[in-house]
């Protein structure tokens, strides 16, 4: 019973740092890979139709699930397009 207060208080603990730090102007997670200039990039050459997903992300420096994590109606567009 004892380590389930302690849980809630160091779970409220911490809730209490996130909000604190969102208040600074701190966000926590992983940063983005692909910055605005590569992803209006990507877009541009996804609208062009004429290069491959995996030459945009090779071009782009990243690999194709990055963009699949970007873009996910490419996936089920490319997936339309093969069956």
């Amino acid at each position: 019973m004892a380590h389930c207060v302690a849980r809630r208080k160091r779970s409220a603990t911490s809730y209490e740092g996130l909000k604190a730090a969102l208040a600074r102007g701190r966000k926590g997670g992983r940063p983005r890979k692909l910055k605005e200039a590569d992803l209006e990039a990507a877009r541009a050459m996804l609208a062009a139709g004429t290069i491959s997903v995996a030459e945009i992300a090779r071009r782009l420096g990243f690999n194709r699930d990055t963009f699949y994590s970007y873009f996910p109606r490419a996936r089920a567009n490319s997936v339309a397009a093969k069956g």
